[in-house]
């Protein structure tokens, strides 16, 4: 299981202009896939970049931004994101990045952690 508590984007923690917002997020066998929906510039790409630097960090043994990290070793973490975000919002992000994503989850494999924007 893999538990995520009151992460934050590091960037953001560390410019304290502001509140920081912080997101729970668990993943399990049960529910191993995560779906974040929302209007566009509503934190997506935040909390989903939010959650591949807590996991990198945890992975690597380096302070993590939150609360509490439980989670397994992965021999490796996939991460996809569009070369511009400006180019996603043509066509969708969800719309565009389909065909990736799709090749990404069919040769991912149970050790691995694949995040696709």
């Amino acid at each position: 299981m893999t538990c995520l508590e009151d992460i934050y984007h590091i960037n953001l923690g560390i410019d304290h202009k502001e509140e920081v917002i912080k997101n729970t997020i668990t993943i399990s066998r049960e529910q191993p896939i995560v779906v974040l929906t929302g209007a566009n510039r509503g934190g997506k790409t935040t909390i989903t970049q939010t959650m591949c630097i807590t996991m990198w960090f945890a992975q690597l043994g380096f302070f993590v931004p939150g609360t509490k990290v439980s989670l397994p070793y992965v021999s490796e973490l996939l991460v996809h994101f569009p070369k511009e975000e400006s180019e996603a919002m043509t066509l969708g992000a969800s719309r565009r990045g389909m065909p990736s994503f799709q090749a990404d989850v069919y040769e991912s494999q149970s050790e691995q952690l694949l995040l696709h924007e």
